[in-house]
């Protein structure tokens, strides 16, 4: 049996019970990796085990995108070349920038405020503004594909509905965990959290707040947008909360509606 993945994404979704078994536990609650033992192995870079046969390439991102993870991934070359690129049907007007990582400030909407849905959040302006700039990239850049993803699941249906008053076939929605596996030519990124929250939730902090992140943005064959409060977010994050969302707040050029 053979199993492919990435230990340094993100592990599967369980929530435990009073009736879960010993056996649900053990089969459930930890990845493939931590199952057989080898995520410290992986993450020391240790490749000794002969269970374990290295990733070499990432072929998907181009390097501006690359760029951002590549210290994650110290010994992963970037094949993304020029077979790659023909793969992308783009055409680019309007001075739209091409690839990379943008930043779209959600203040310019005075009441995009998130809030508690039962353990979920959302934030209804925010996913208006991300269904604006996804229709946006369709119409200034003819992007063939593009992903809205966010971290919560009450934010997902709040989008979704907003998408249903337009045509939308090349637009999906989903979470971050749901799009693991998947790709897109531009990932939209709605982080959600900011005012009235009065710090980053848990989600998007500590070791997997930075897998969420690394997923997030490595969807992208193009061009990812993130979507949220900068000022707020500047102010919450710290390098220690999540290094990667920290250096992407604070060093991407920012994005502007056409």
């Amino acid at each position: 049996m053979l199993f492919v993945g990435d230990a340094r994404q993100l592990g599967p979704v369980f929530k435990e019970n009073s009736q879960s078994t010993e056996d649900v536990r053990k089969w459930f609650g930890k990845s493939i990796f931590a199952f057989a033992g080898l995520e410290s192995a992986i993450e020391s870079q240790h490749y000794g085990d002969s269970r374990l046969c290295k990733i070499t390439a990432q072929r998907r991102c181009p390097d501006t995108i690359w760029k951002q993870v590549k210290h994650l991934y110290p010994n992963v070359k970037s094949n993304f070349g020029l077979a790659s690129a023909a793969t992308i049907k783009v055409v680019h007007k309007n001075d739209v920038v091409p690839s990379g990582i943008q930043l779209c400030d959600s203040r310019e909407f005075r009441k995009a405020t998130c809030s508690k849905d039962h353990r979920s959040w959302n934030n209804d302006e925010t996913a208006k503004l991300c269904v604006a700039l996804a229709l946006n990239e369709i119409e200034t850049a003819a992007s063939s594909s593009i992903a809205i993803i966010t971290p919560y699941r009450a934010q997902v249906k709040t989008i979704k509905s907003v998408l249903s008053q337009y045509d939308s076939n090349n637009i999906e929605c989903g979470t971050i965990h749901q799009f693991q596996g998947s790709e897109a030519d531009v990932v939209i990124f709605d982080i959600v959290d900011g005012r009235p929250r009065t710090q980053i939730g848990k989600l998007l902090s500590g070791d997997q707040g930075l897998r969420l992140v690394t997923v997030a943005i490595t969807r992208a064959k193009r061009k990812v947008i993130l979507v949220g409060d900068v000022e707020w977010l500047k102010q919450k994050l710290t390098p220690n909360s999540n290094s990667l969302l920290y250096a992407l707040v604070h060093g991407c050029r920012n994005y502007y509606l056409k």
